[in-house]
């Protein structure tokens, strides 16, 4: 009998000392910051990047965080809406992440974000997921920048990224820093409706981006002067207000390697904080990779736009690049191969899609473009070998 009243006691203080160590843990995680994050749909590789997110978010020790992974499209049947929460869904959380981009969202999500975060919670995206959701209005006022037809970005590559002279706690104590390697995305469209918009870190967009080398097909080496940016300073690093929320925009964070270097990590961690809590309590993440200072490349050596060395290779992530090893015999087969290249433009959404090759000049412009866009017309001259920018209006 007393072996059996022992047992039971025991049995007791292990159920107690477990409901004692649950408690404890619910008491802990009700201090953190609850993070719903977003994904399922994106054309950059989700599967990567969210993890990424949700463990630098946790390291820190200030955030939980759940993921809503939106279903994938059933063949045959209408893709409508993949996110279908509701005001209930997002109410326990105190920040949303959109890792996503992909087909609208439900009406009722949209209503119930737009509410959630006037009423004083907080937004927060990354990359891509500006691509989405062109008809949603509010949101195009929550992100500030975003993108539209004529946005674009060269091939990826490595730079610096430049804190900006806007005090603001998410930025404070940071210092220009070396990005991974990443995309850098171009002309993206001011919305003028944001509330308080306040860019936090830009980077440079120079004229020549890379010098790459390539092999053709029959192995020889070859380069390529990559010419693609705007000879501008983007936005990076966005912040607004909605009603009684703030929104944190992350431009940055193509790959899963671009979200692994200190500056993302700082800039990601505080972002989300401050949209969740309007305060920053996280300090910098050391060390800083130093900014390089690399040249701006006003006058860059380009060659004459053409599509060769991809129509040769099954190469969709070199098509953007543009350029062929051949540049005297560009002129020609381009003009042979005027839509295919128009089609492959489009197709990628860059925005050269209006050219002229006119013996020793070359002209490119932005569709619709018109004086006071970021740049939307280059003018290129042969010289000798080579083609230069002549002019960039």
């Amino acid at each position: 009998m007393r072996c059996v009243v022992l047992a039971r006691f025991l049995a007791s203080l292990l159920m107690a000392s477990v409901v004692l160590a649950g408690g404890g843990q619910m008491r802990a995680e009700e201090g953190k910051i609850r993070v719903l994050l977003i994904d399922g749909r994106n054309n950059h590789d989700w599967e990567k990047t969210s993890p990424e997110l949700k463990n630098m978010l946790q390291a820190t020790g200030r955030f939980t965080v759940d993921v809503h992974t939106a279903p994938p499209k059933v063949e045959g049947e209408p893709d409508r809406w993949p996110v279908r929460l509701t005001a209930d869904d997002i109410k326990p959380y105190d920040c949303i992440l959109s890792n996503y981009n992909g087909p609208d969202w439900a009406p009722e999500t949209k209503k119930a974000v737009e509410e959630y975060v006037a009423g004083g919670k907080g937004f927060a995206l990354v990359h891509a997921a500006n691509n989405c959701h062109r008809s949603w209005q509010e949101y195009d006022k929550m992100l500030g920048y975003n993108w539209v037809s004529g946005s674009a970005h060269g091939p990826k590559f490595e730079y610096d990224v430049n804190i900006s002279p806007v005090e603001h706690p998410i930025t404070a104590g940071v210092t220009d820093f070396w990005h991974n390697r990443d995309e850098l995305y171009h002309a993206l469209r001011l919305n003028s409706e944001a509330t308080n918009l306040r860019v936090l870190a830009t980077s440079f967009s120079p004229p020549r981006m890379l010098r790459l080398k390539r092999t053709d097909k029959d192995g020889g080496e070859y380069v390529i002067d990559h010419c693609f940016g705007t000879g501008n300073h983007e936005p990076m690093v966005v912040i607004t207000d909605y009603g009684r929320g703030r929104c944190f925009h992350m431009i940055l964070g193509h790959y899963a390697e671009s979200m692994t270097d200190n500056g993302f990590k700082t800039l990601m961690t505080r972002g989300v904080e401050w949209a969740a809590t309007g305060e920053v309590t996280l300090p910098v993440i050391e060390p800083l990779p130093p900014a390089k200072r690399l040249p701006l490349y006003p006058q860059p050596q380009v060659v004459v736009e053409g599509l060769e060395q991809h129509l040769w290779h099954d190469e969709p992530d070199r098509l953007p690049e543009l350029f062929a090893k051949d540049p005297a015999g560009m002129p020609q087969f381009a003009q042979q191969n005027a839509e295919t290249i128009r089609q492959l433009i489009r197709d990628l959404r860059i925005p050269r899609v209006a050219w002229k090759l006119d013996g020793d000049r070359a002209v490119w412009a932005l569709p619709e473009g018109k004086p006071g866009d970021r740049w939307w017309r280059i003018e290129c001259v042969k010289q000798g070998d080579e083609w230069k920018i002549d002019r960039i209006d």
